[in-house]
Parts: structure tokens; sequence; C-alpha cells
């Protein structure tokens, strides 16, 4: 349920930087703070020692580099938080048609267009997050 809160939490907000949803820097900031909640400390609780049933798509690699796995998962937090600090520090004013159509073209790395405020550069380093992770200890169904 944890996983998939943080996947629901990055689809609202990759949707309101795509222009699919309306522009709330509050929401956003809410979205990631969710992220952050579940990261760190609150996600290595959900995988106790050698805990190899379901529902988990985890490998049993997570236990065999426990050290990289707690850097994630705490390097996701620091990173969703720095999101949500973007997103406040944007302000409402974020929220043009342009700026916010352009996640949908541009290349992740990325940050946006000149004088563009959205967050786009720290939701693309915590999507980087999310996926080294998942690169490292993601079993695929």
């Amino acid at each position: 349920m944890a996983m998939k809160g943080i996947g629901a939490a990055m689809k609202e907000i990759k949707a309101m930087l795509r222009g699919e949803k309306a522009y709330s820097a509050r929401s956003l900031a809410a979205q990631a703070r969710r992220i952050r909640d579940r990261s760190g400390a609150a996600m290595t609780r959900l995988f106790p020692k050698d805990s190899l049933q379901g529902p988990s798509e985890a490998s049993p690699e997570i236990w065999q580099r426990w050290a990289l796995f707690e850097r994630l998962a705490r390097d996701l937090g620091a990173r969703a938080e720095s999101l949500a600090l973007a997103a406040e520090r944007a302000g409402p004013e974020s929220a043009t048609d342009t700026g916010s159509k352009q996640l949908a073209t541009m290349p992740e790395k990325d940050a946006g267009p000149p004088g563009s405020k959205l967050p786009m550069a720290e939701f693309a380093e915590l999507a980087k997050s999310c996926a080294a992770c998942h690169r490292e200890f993601r079993i695929e169904k």
C-alpha cells in the first residue's frame, strides 16, 4: 500500500506538471510530502530481514545490499522534500499553459524553459530516485 501511495502521488504530480490537471503549488507540495513520509525509515521498515512473502515485489538483493537500500530510501525522502520546497517557492503563479505543458515534451534532465518556475528539475530528480531503487531491487511481474 505504501508503494502504491508513492506511485499515486507521482502520477498526480506528473499530471499537474504536464498540464493534464490544474496546477497547484500547495497540492504538488502535499503530494511530494506524501512521498517523503513513506520514504526513509518508513520504507525500510516495510522490509523486515528475509521477508520474502507477498505482496512484495522486492528482490532478496535488498537484504544482501541493505546499506544501498537504506541510502536510496533516504534519498527518495530528501528529493521529495526538495520538490515540495521548490513548489512552495515557485508559488501558484507557475501555472502557465506553456510552462505546465513542458514535461510532456521535454527530456527528463531539462529544467523547463528559461524563466519557468515549475519545479521540473526537482521532479526529474525525484523520478530518478524512484527508478534507481526499482532498477536495483524490484522484481517485475
